[in-house]
């Protein structure tokens, strides 16, 4: 008897740990000391992973950055950056080196501390996210090929398979101009950056991401103002070829932007007013298809008896898919003793706690965590920063999902507006994006191989027999239980479909001999 492989592969669950990262920054003989450091950041990215059997080792770069006052200077305000390499090894019991995963780094907790004018320490606390694709599979019947005389029941389902994943790197280089009532430009400090808008198509042969990179620089003047800043929304696209994805398929992307570099050059009238923007990407795209799987769910044999041997196999069924947007308000504010002159910029992260489906809809908790930069009016220290801490709990509608669903969601700040209430106080709007998704993972048995047992009590059943038909009884039931076939039981009683059963009290079922 012809028999096929069902195969799936889907996210079976999550793994986090968290690790520590350290490293210092180092002021260059070009920068001015330090006085006191005003606004710290820290952005994590995987660089490298690689997968044995019960672990993964992996590779990334953390990018340290503050502004800071400076001493003796005539530049009162500097910034400087510092990339300090990490790896290391995540067990997860029941990996395999085959399996794919999609790795990725959030930060969770940092500190950096003045260790004299020259050197400042950076602690960081990361939180390592493993998502672990399985794949399943077992042997069923070949519902298309049944011997004479076994009866199928056969059945079908569609589930989202995981077909592949693609890993590349993409770089964009765009030139602006800062606009005539903003001060140009001497030195850009430092840069806020976000994305937004991403979205990803599958298409024949391969997909497209496109998106916009959010910078806010900020930057020094050579004409006595201490600072100033200029906003630019940088589209991108990136196209990835591969033979294997059809238009039909589904793709989602989970992008690090691993390097910004902005710079100042002068315009044809000789002021500082042509930017630079160049930015290094690192993407990841798992790609999905929705498969029609048809199997054997049951199987017995007409006169003779019979023994089924069964296989099990999860199926990874979609049940909601939700990207939505929604924003986040609070206020920055505290005792500084300076009043606020200008802001200039914002950023933001957001540290989720939980994600849960509940029905119809799923719920995301977390906190968004909020930088705001500022001038102040204070000579001796012209720049402050202060934070807003927004908890949040978020339901998304999706009417297909209940408890028990696996949800997987990627949030992040698209971008932060800001407006000043009054001397001491900032009202905040974080933008906040969240892509979720929730598959039901389903176990069940298939028949895998059918095969004669003529000691089986079925050998010796009846040729015929009237029978009462009882509440919640399918003619595949009564079928089974005389090794009857359904078809006949539909003739001989006069039935033309199986829901006229319903109304029958008794009815009479003969077997081939």
């Amino acid at each position: 008897m012809d028999k096929k492989l069902l195969k799936t592969e889907f996210i079976k669950n999550s793994d986090l740990m968290q690790i520590t990262v350290e490293g210092e920054i180092i002021i260059s003989d070009t920068q001015p000391d330090i006085k006191e450091i005003i606004s710290e950041s820290v952005k994590p990215v995987i660089t490298f992973c690689n997968v044995t059997d019960g672990r993964i080792s992996f590779k990334g770069t953390l990018t340290s950055c503050i502004v800071y006052i400076s001493k003796d200077s005539d530049n009162p305000v500097s910034a400087v950056l510092n990339v300090t390499n990490f790896e290391d090894i995540m067990n997860i019991e029941g990996l395999e080196k085959d399996d794919c995963i999609n790795i990725r780094a959030y930060d969770d907790h940092f500190e950096f501390r003045k260790i004299n004018e020259r050197k400042v320490s950076v602690k960081a606390v990361i939180t390592i996210e493993v998502r672990e694709y399985k794949s399943c599979q077992c042997i069923s019947l070949s519902p298309d090929a049944a011997d004479d005389g076994t009866q199928m029941l056969v059945n079908e389902k569609t589930v989202r398979n995981h077909v592949l994943q693609e890993k590349t790197d993409f770089d964009i280089h765009e030139t602006y101009s800062i606009p005539s009532p903003k001060h140009e430009a001497e030195e850009i400090l430092t840069q806020f950056y976000t994305l937004s808008d991403i979205d990803t198509r599958a298409m024949r042969g391969g997909y497209r991401i496109t998106g916009s990179l959010n910078v806010d620089l900020l930057y020094t003047t050579n004409d006595g103002t201490l600072a100033d800043t200029a906003h630019f929304q940088v589209p991108f696209e990136h196209t990835v070829d591969n033979d294997d994805i059809t238009e039909d398929m589904h793709a989602i992307s989970h992008i690090d932007v691993s390097n910004v570099k902005a710079g100042a050059f002068e315009d044809s009238s000789g002021e500082n007013r042509i930017i630079d923007i160049d930015a290094v990407f690192n993407e990841v795209t798992d790609i999905f298809e929705d498969e029609k799987i048809t199997y054997v769910k049951d199987a017995y044999c007409v006169n003779n008896g019979y023994q089924t041997e069964m296989e099990k196999i999860t199926m990874p069924v979609f049940t909601g898919r939700n990207k939505a947007k929604f924003n986040l308000k609070g206020t920055a504010g505290g005792n500084t003793g300076a009043d606020i002159m200008q802001v200039i910029g914002a950023e933001g992260n957001v540290s989720v706690d939980s994600v849960y489906p509940q029905n119809g809809s799923v719920a995301v908790e977390g906190v968004a965590d909020i930088t705001v930069l500022y001038i102040a009016r204070d000579d001796a220290r012209p720049v402050y920063s202060m934070k807003a801490y927004i908890p949040f709990h978020q339901e998304m509608d999706m009417s297909g999902v209940s408890e028990g669903d696996l949800i997987t969601a990627d949030v992040h700040v698209e971008g932060v507006v800001f407006n000043i209430m009054n001397s001491s106080e900032v009202e905040v709007t974080a933008n906040i994006s969240c892509d979720a998704e929730a598959l039901r993972l389903e176990e069940i048995e298939v028949v895998s191989d059918i095969k004669k047992d003529e000691n089986s009590d079925n050998a010796v059943l009846p040729a015929a027999v009237i029978y009462t038909v009882q509440k919640g009884e399918t003619l595949w039931d009564i079928s089974k239980k005389y090794g009857a076939v359904k078809e006949d039981i539909l003739s001989l009683n006069n039935m033309e479909k199986e829901e006229e059963l319903n109304d029958k009290k008794k009815i009479l079922i003969m077997r081939r001999v």
